[in-house]
C-alpha cells in the first residue's frame, strides 16, 4: 500500500501580517514549511511527500526542502486551498492508495497522531484528526457586519469538533471530482443511505419517490460508464508515454510510471525490494515521470492526449525527464 502526503503550503499569510508567507517564518532555526515536510518525510509509513506551494515559490524551491529518505515534490497551488489541495491530488492520481492532507502552518503534529489517521482512514474510508470544543459555541443569525446580527442559540459543546490539520483519506473517496473505479460501487447505495434518512414527516408521493430513484440509478450508470471510459483512456494515454520513455532508454529503475508499471516489474520480474519506510515499486533514480501536471525540475518530452467524457478527468499525460 502505497501512503503520500499532501502538504499545503499554498496560502499568503496576509492575515499574520508578516510581509513573507507564513509559512516561510523560522522556529527556532528551521521554517514552519521545513517542519513540517520533516514530519513527513521522517514517517515511516508515508512513501512520498508533495508539497503545495505559491506558484511563483514553486518555479523556485527553497533549499530546505532537499530533506533526505523520502521524495519530496513541488507542485504549484491555486488561488484558494481547495484549488491547490486539487493539484496536489492532480500529482498523485493513480499513485497512490491513501494520502494524509496537511496545513504548512500547523508544524508540531506528531507521528503518533499521522499514524492514528491512516488507521482510522484505513478502518472508515476517510478520517480527520480533530479536537473536542472546550469553549462555549454560539449560533448567530449571520456573518459579522450582517443586519441584525444576533445570537439564535448556543450549540452543545459536545457536538463540536475541531477540524485539526491533519485528514487522510482512501484516495478514491476524497470527493466526486477525483471520481475513480472504486468510488462507483459506493455510489447506488448513496441512494439507499438517502432513501432511509428521507423524513417521514415530510414523505413523498411514492410516484415521485420512484422518478427520484430512476433518475438516480440513470445517473450512476451514466456516471459509471464515464468515469469507466476516462480510466481507460488516461490509462492509454499514460502507457503510450511509457513506450516513449522506454524508446529514449528508460527503465523501471529510471520510469515512475505508477503502480501498474513499476509494480508489475518489482514483483514478476525482480526480488521485491525491502527499503525500509518505501513501498515495494518506489522508484530510487526517477529520471522519468508520467504525470499529469508539471512538475519542477523536469522537462516535457512528449504530451498524450486524454480522450476523456468528464470534464474534471486531466485533459493531458505528460512525459517528463529530470533536467
Amino acid at each position: 500500500m502505497r501512503i503520500v502526503a499532501i502538504v499545503a503550503a499554498g496560502g499568503r499569510g496576509t492575515r499574520l501580517g508578516a510581509g513573507v508567507p507564513k509559512q516561510l517564518l523560522t522556529i527556532g532555526g528551521e521554517s514552519i514549511l521545513r517542519r513540517s515536510v520533516r514530519l513527513f518525510a521522517e514517517h515511516p509509513r508515508i512513501d512520498e511527500v508533495v508539497v503545495v506551494l505559491p506558484p511563483d515559490l514553486a518555479g523556485d524551491v527553497p533549499a530546505d526542502l532537499d530533506l533526505p529518505g523520502k521524495p519530496v515534490r513541488v507542485v504549484a497551488g491555486g488561488a484558494r486551498r481547495q484549488d491547490s489541495v486539487r493539484h496536489g491530488f492532480d500529482a498523485v492520481r493513480g499513485r497512490a492508495d491513501i494520502v494524509v492532507i496537511h496545513d504548512a502552518a500547523r508544524p508540531f503534529a506528531s507521528a503518533g497522531l499521522i499514524s492514528r489517521t491512516i488507521d482510522a482512514a484505513l478502518e472508515s474510508g476517510a478520517a480527520l484528526a480533530a479536537l473536542a470544543a472546550s469553549d462555549t459555541v454560539k449560533l448567530t443569525s449571520g456573518a459579522p457586519g450582517a443586519e441584525p446580527f444576533v445570537v439564535e442559540r448556543t450549540v452543545p459543546r459536545e457536538r463540536v469538533f475541531l477540524i485539526a490539520a491533519i485528514g487522510a483519506y482512501l484516495f478514491p473517496f476524497t470527493a466526486v471530482d477525483y471520481i475513480d473505479r472504486y468510488l462507483l460501487f459506493v455510489l447506488p447505495f448513496l441512494f439507499v443511505l438517502w432513501a432511509q434518512t428521507w423524513p417521514a414527516s415530510r414523505s413523498a408521493p411514492v410516484a415521485l419517490r420512484r422518478g427520484a430513484a430512476m433518475v438516480w440509478i440513470l445517473a450512476c450508470v451514466g456516471l459509471g460508464a464515464a468515469a469507466t471510459h476516462d480510466y481507460f483512456a488516461w490509462n492509454r494515454a499514460r502507457w503510450d508515454a511509457i513506450r516513449l520513455a522506454e524508446s529514449l532508454g528508460a527503465t523501471p529503475d529510471t520510469l515512475d510510471g505508477g503502480f501498474e508499471y513499476n509494480g508489475f516489474h518489482r514483483f514478476e520480474r525482480k526480488p521485491r525490494d525491502e527499503t525500509a519506510g518505501k513501498s515495494p515499486w518506489w522508484v530510487k533514480d526517477d529520471q522519468y515521470i508520467v504525470a499529469f501536471v508539471p512538475v519542477p525540475g523536469y522537462e516535457e518530452v512528449g504530451t498524450f492526449p486524454v480522450r476523456r467524457w468528464l470534464p474534471r478527468t486531466p485533459p493531458v499525460v505528460r512525459l517528463l525527464r529530470r533536467r
